[in-house]
């Protein structure tokens, strides 16, 4: 029984050893997933709250570019009254106004009381089916100038036979005129394009290609997107679920910056987890949302990469040290042994030194002996 448990032994310490490694290992890789889980949450919030407040930044300086035109439409169109007979010089101060509001601008016109055009810039007419030709037929249709009015929010759909979806999204400004006795004698009426304004304030952010800039209507209308199939349609297509459907309609419609994680479909209409900032614009009476739209993959992926890299390394130092006790007690266990052989052997010299002893002894006293 002795025997069998001594042999048993050093598989037993074996075991114990790889429990000890297994168990050490576990803990490591728990606490360096409680690590990476609670940077990875930081790092999300302070992402988040960063692009908030380029969001808050953003709306500002839309906010001010239309307030901008706004002032400046009016400014021209108590000018404008008094020379509202010279068609050539309309022309032409209306394509210096539109050179000095810069491109979000894309086209100036005025009307008189009945809504017939009386100016209008940029004033070319092209048969291919240009962005400046959309913009121009836009003014020079009477049934649709007549429905534009202060800060409305217009879609213009991709030309061609087999185009779908929309190719520009816009926001119309119209300043009505008066002569010097208060007479309404028509408006001044300004399209500008939303896709411009969002590449005038948010074009850094898509160097990264990572952030998507999208732009909601007051009634939740997707005005700017970057499938053009989804725009003029309502926010809700974009997700999944009747109460992600309302946390994402409350979302929008917040009156302060502010940011949430959601599950939506991207513009090739996969479910991907995205981290969402929003910010109102306010237009007059009107108001737009900013999103901005950000992968939430992209956003921890240093911190997986992170995570990997240290459990890796913790494995491997561990498999290291393991490797080194192994090799440390495999000379520990050879050196016992030969110490123990070496005993062994003195022990049975011994043994046989005093046999021989014996021996002669016995030999002397058989030779002494009288028989």
């Amino acid at each position: 029984m002795i025997k069998l448990r001594s042999r048993f032994k050093p598989f037993d310490m074996q075991v114990s050893v790889a429990i000890a490694t297994l168990s050490l290992v576990f803990l490591i890789l728990l606490m360096a997933y409680a690590v990476k889980h609670a940077r990875e949450q930081d790092r999300v919030r302070q992402f988040a709250e960063r692009h908030t407040a380029i969001a808050c930044t953003v709306a500002a300086g839309i906010e001010d570019t239309i307030n901008g035109v706004r002032e400046q439409l009016s400014i021209f169109s108590r000018f404008a009254v008094t020379n509202s007979e010279d068609q050539a010089f309309l022309e032409e101060s209306m394509r210096f106004l539109l050179e000095s509001t810069l491109s979000p601008v894309r086209a100036i016109g005025m009307v008189d009381a009945e809504g017939d055009v009386l100016a209008l810039w940029p004033a070319f007419q092209t048969d291919n089916g240009s962005g400046g030709n959309e913009w121009v037929r836009y003014f020079r249709d009477p049934a649709i100038c007549g429905k534009v009015v202060d800060s409305s929010l217009i879609r213009f759909k991709k030309t061609g036979g087999d185009a779908v979806g929309y190719a520009e999204s816009a926001i119309g400004i119209r300043i009505p005129r008066y002569n010097e006795y208060g007479h309404c004698q028509g408006a001044l009426l300004a399209l500008l394009s939303l896709n411009a304004l969002l590449d005038r304030y948010t074009g850094p952010l898509r160097l990264g290609k990572s952030t998507e800039n999208w732009l909601f209507a007051r009634d939740g209308t997707i005005m700017v997107h970057a499938n053009p199939y989804v725009i003029g349609q309502e926010a809700e297509i974009l997700i999944e679920g009747t109460a992600e459907k309302s946390r994402w309609r409350e979302f929008l419609m917040s009156d302060e910056g502010s940011w949430d994680e959601f599950t939506i479909q991207d513009c090739r209409g996969e479910l991907i987890q995205v981290i969402v900032a929003v910010a109102p614009i306010k237009v007059g009476d009107d108001r737009l949302t900013i999103a901005l739209v950000t992968p939430y993959s992209v956003v921890v992926e240093l911190m997986h990469k992170v995570f990997f890299n240290i459990t890796v390394g913790a494995v491997g130092l561990i498999i290291l040290l393991v490797v080194a006790g192994l090799s440390v007690g495999v000379v520990v266990t050879r050196q016992m042994r030969w110490e123990e052989t070496k005993k062994r052997l003195q022990e049975r010299e011994e043994w046989q030194s005093q046999l021989v002893r014996e021996k002669k002894t016995v030999e002397g006293i058989i030779e002494g002996s009288p028989i």
